[in-house]
């Protein structure tokens, strides 16, 4: 198989040809999409090549989580409805809208990501079985999913995998045959009742290994093989909601795939490992990337091609803008006013540093919070948690999305008091993990505590002679200033199911009980009780991470 970086060399003739326009990691972010959609059709002349003829076979790929907290609500234009609706109807209006573009030889196909399950498991394939998909549970143990199994008898979209045959520009009795299949990172223990995929557990991602993952390798092995085996010059295409470590495993011991599309971990690298082109697909809508491949006339997999193309570069579709606008015109109007800044970024740095977001969105969680709490000393804030950004205009939707990285659920706040010494081994053991894999094993962001990461990192290698004390100082909320924490004093601070549920909390969950409210109550209560209008002082400027 040739790679190319999607220049075909000039021939005459071809056999068939495939061509795959791909995004993943979508989160939720319907605001952007009309955008994405222009993006496609400004460039389906490239994406799309020779898209009418019977010998070509146009796709949609989607690498997983399109879909986010789905069970949380807030839209001013339609109040009932929740992100899931809001989330499905918007895939629905996507697909179409492309298959517009295109009209013939086209379909969907979809992998399902780790927050497609954040409303659980019968949320979410109640919804994709009545969207225009093809669902694939490559990795989904059939034999113990009773939900799964009972959609797939009543709807055709719920497969295992997918076989499409191309037909050939000459011999009209000769078929192309390309094999589609999708696998979900399985480190979902908790968030599924009626499925279960291959080698679910509850460690990290970056924790994985292959021996974690010899259930996944098996069953790609079966279904490849058996595709292999009947159509030995298929083509293979694998959507994988893994990361790009865990689809390079993947490729490695499943060496008969021949394009894996990854979503997951949001780079958007292109690697060639063994013959098989790994493409990364982004994040956030920032990107999408098509893959073109053809068959020659002796039926062999040639000339692989692949581009990318930045949304932002690109007008919206008219289509799905006046969608949006119709749907959700109380939601797109501009609500917020910036004074001392124009913009309080959204990026990963989050997840490893500091950033004035951060610093905002925890102190003005906790000024809310201690309306009914006046002794609070910290609000906790796993930086994961937060996928958007505050600008000026920032409209409904984009507050919406601030909070949006952790399910209704889980993001439910607890008050308890923790002793300064254990609050020093938490801190010190999330900086530690956020060193490990700065991207993946987010920091824990928290107000009025500032959290020295450089100090950490020296103390573990034994290049500093602190402790992991002198790293962690508090807001004496008297004169402002950070102070060296007490290691026999009890602070009050506020933690998330989420973080509570963490292991390195075991010892303190029992001082905790539950306030009722989430980070999005106080955030919404405080921000419109000030008309939106967003000062970033210099407490918000000041170094909390160093």
């Amino acid at each position: 198989m040739k790679l190319t970086n999607f220049n075909f060399p000039q021939v005459g003739f071809k056999a068939a040809q495939v061509n795959i326009v791909a995004m993943s990691d979508n989160h939720g972010n319907v605001q952007n999409l009309p955008q994405l959609v222009g993006t496609i059709d400004k460039n389906k002349g490239d994406i799309f090549k020779k898209a009418d003829e019977k010998s070509t076979l146009n796709m949609f790929a989607i690498a997983g989580d399109f879909f986010m907290n789905p069970h949380k609500k807030g839209y001013m234009t339609k109040p009932e409805l929740s992100n899931g609706d809001i989330q499905a109807n918007f895939l629905d209006k996507v697909v179409n809208t492309v298959k517009g573009m295109v009209k013939n030889n086209f379909d969907t196909v979809y992998s399902l990501g780790n927050h497609c399950y954040d409303g659980g498991d019968e949320f979410v394939f109640n919804k994709l079985k009545d969207e225009p998909v093809k669902t694939l549970v490559t990795n989904v143990d059939l034999e113990k999913s009773p939900l799964v199994t009972g959609l797939m008898k009543d709807h055709k979209n719920i497969v295992k995998s997918q076989v499409y045959e191309v037909q050939d520009d000459k011999n009209p009795n000769l078929k192309h045959d390309v094999m589609f299949v999708g696998v979900t990172i399985p480190s979902l223990k908790g968030k599924l009742t009626k499925t279960e995929l291959y080698d679910n557990c509850n460690k990290k991602d970056t924790q994985l290994t292959e021996d974690d993952l010899q259930g996944t390798f098996a069953v790609l092995n079966k279904e490849v093989g058996a595709f292999k085996e009947k159509h030995p010059k298929g083509a293979v295409v694998l959507l994988s909601h893994m990361g790009a470590p865990i689809s390079k495993m993947i490729q490695k011991n499943v060496p008969n795939i021949n394009v894996i599309l990854n979503g997951h971990d949001h780079t958007r690298d292109n690697e060639v490992q063994g013959g098989t082109l790994i493409n990364s697909l982004g994040k956030d809508n920032e990107i999408i990337k098509s893959v073109n491949f053809r068959f020659n006339d002796d039926g062999d997999l040639e000339d692989v091609g692949y581009n990318m193309y930045i949304t932002e570069n690109s007008a919206p579709d008219k289509d799905v803008k006046t969608f949006l606008d119709k749907n959700f015109e109380e939601d797109v109007k501009p609500l917020v006013k910036m004074h001392g800044a124009s913009e309080l970024e959204y990026s990963d740095k989050i997840r490893y540093a500091n950033t004035e977001l951060t610093n905002f969105l925890t102190s003005t969680v906790a000024e809310e919070a201690r309306k009914e709490i006046p002794d609070l000393s910290s609000v906790a804030l796993q930086s994961s948690y937060v996928r958007g950004g505050i600008k000026e205009g920032s409209t409904n939707l984009n507050l919406l999305k601030i909070f949006d990285g952790i399910d209704v659920e889980s993001q439910n706040l607890n008050v308890g008091n923790i002793k300064g010494n254990q609050l020093v081994d938490i801190i010190s053991k999330n900086v530690k993990s956020n060193l490990e894999a700065p991207t993946r094993n987010t920091l824990i962001q928290w107000s009025d505590f500032q959290v020295n990461r450089t100090m950490i990192e020296q103390i573990s290698k034994g290049e500093s002679k602190n402790s992991y004390a002198d790293a962690v100082k508090c807001r004496n909320q008297q004169t402002g200033k950070f102070e060296n924490i007490d290691l026999n004093k009890d602070y009050k601070v506020i933690l998330s199911n989420k973080i509570l549920s963490k292991k390195d909390f075991k010892e303190v969950k029992d001082n905790f009980k539950s306030i009722n409210k989430n980070y999005d109550d106080f955030f919404r209560a405080n921000i419109k009780g000030k008309n939106y209008e967003v000062n970033v002082d210099d407490k918000v400027k000041e170094q909390r991470v160093l």
